[in-house]
Order: C-alpha cells, then sequence, then structure tokens
C-alpha cells in the first residue's frame, strides 16, 4: 500500500468513527423524558399569537424537537415556551415555514378535520402525571390549532390508546403569520383541566408539530412519540 492510500485509509477510518460518534452522541440525545421549566408571568402575555409579551422573552427556549419515533432531531425546528399564573397555562410556539410562503391549510370548525389536514401543532398535558404502579389510569388532554385557527381538543385514556372527543375545553388560541414562520399563543385556565388542591406541581407534557405538506412530524417526547403518555417530557 502506497503511503497516499494509507493516509486515505486512516482518514475513511477517523472519518467513520467520528461519524459513528456522532451517531451515538445524537441517539442519547432525549433517551429519557426530559425536564421542561416554565416561569411565571408577572403580567400575563396577550394573546395574540405574536410571541412578543415579556414573559416569552424570560422563559427558556425549547426546541431540539425529535422526529417521531426516532432520536433523531427533526429537519425544521420548532420553538416552544411555556409561562403560567395564579389561573392559567400559558404555552406559544414558533413554527418556520419557507420565507415568502403560507403555512399549509385554511380555517375551519372546530374538531373538523381540516386542522389535522394541515400545518399544526399538538398539546398534550398530563396534569397528574398519572403513571402509577399498575399503569390503570394514564389519561391526559389533547389541544391541537393550525396557522388558520381551526382547533381540535379531546381527552385520552388507556396511555393514549383512547380517546373521547366529547370533551371541549375553555381554552385560547390565537396565531399569527409571518414572513418564514407562524406563531401560536396559548392560554388555558387550570379549571379547564381539572386542577385541584391535590394536583401535583409536576405534570406530564407533550408538544408536537405536524409540518405539512412536508409530513414531517416531530415532539419533545422520548422517540419523538406523539400520544404515548409515558414517553412525555415533565414540567416543572
Amino acid at each position: 500500500m502506497t503511503t497516499a492510500r494509507r493516509i486515505v485509509f486512516l482518514l475513511s477510518i477517523i472519518g467513520a468513527a467520528y461519524a459513528g460518534g456522532a451517531a451515538g452522541a445524537e441517539s442519547g440525545v432525549f433517551s429519557k423524558p426530559r425536564v421542561i421549566q416554565a416561569v411565571r408571568a408577572d403580567t400575563a402575555p396577550t394573546i395574540d399569537g405574536r410571541v412578543d409579551d415579556e414573559c416569552w422573552e424570560r422563559a427558556p427556549e425549547i426546541t431540539d424537537f425529535l422526529s417521531r419515533k426516532t432520536e433523531v432531531r427533526a429537519t425544521v425546528q420548532s420553538y416552544a415556551y411555556i409561562c403560567y399564573d395564579q389561573s392559567n397555562l400559558y404555552i406559544a410556539m414558533k413554527c418556520p415555514i419557507q420565507k415568502g410562503t403560507r403555512p399549509f391549510g385554511g380555517p375551519g370548525a372546530h374538531d373538523s378535520a381540516i386542522w389535522y389536514e394541515s400545518d399544526h401543532v399538538e398539546i398534550m398535558l398530563d396534569p397528574d402525571r398519572s403513571i402509577d404502579a399498575d399503569q390503570s389510569d394514564l389519561n391526559y388532554y389533547q389541544l391541537g390549532i393550525n396557522a388558520y385557527e381551526a382547533t381540535f381538543d379531546c381527552t385520552r385514556s388507556l396511555g393514549g390508546s383512547g380517546e373521547d372527543d366529547a370533551w371541549n375545553g375553555e381554552w385560547i388560541g390565537k396565531t399569527h403569520i409571518g414572513d418564514d414562520y407562524w406563531s401560536v399563543e396559548i392560554a388555558i385556565p387550570y379549571y379547564a383541566l381539572g386542577i385541584t388542591s391535590q394536583t401535583s406541581s409536576t405534570w406530564g407534557i407533550n408538544l408536537c408539530r405536524v409540518k405539512r405538506p412536508d409530513e414531517e412530524l416531530s415532539s419533545i417526547a422520548v422517540h419523538g412519540m406523539f400520544v404515548d403518555v409515558k414517553k412525555f417530557a415533565v414540567l416543572e
């Protein structure tokens, strides 16, 4: 083997080892539930979808969304922020799109199919973080909204496989469409989630984006899962 070939051979080995190490680091990201921090809002945000209130500036940015059923970061990342006060939980998300385009989809009635067929976000909330010993009470709430304020909500049971569309929560969601993104702000009253004095201050949460028409599904849960409550992040 010539000296030049030896160098090429050694470089190929080093490159493969580096790629393997990077893949290993990537695959180890969020292999267990993440811990998400919410900040208290001194002043409630104005729910207009613009995500420009002071409380969002103080809230830690939540990103590193994973492609569904993988440990790989989504090609197009989304960004989220969580605040709260004595009455509501507030969630904001920013969803990048190609500059100069409009988000895929359109307006529609509550619980109609249009929200699901559009570029949209989904939020899952488990105030009880109800993974008990025998896993018999794995219930939570699911909210969805697209860029045009078409909404959906339901309760889920059996860890996520059961769905009851009869629940219509008293929450507010507003969106804003920018030049290269769309954003949403949501206010969820605690009473709409059945919060009582017995409710823990540690919740299960999942933030998801379905980017259409690309069909890129991503979330902050372990393996980028959507409705599997056991994979949710932990909200503190």
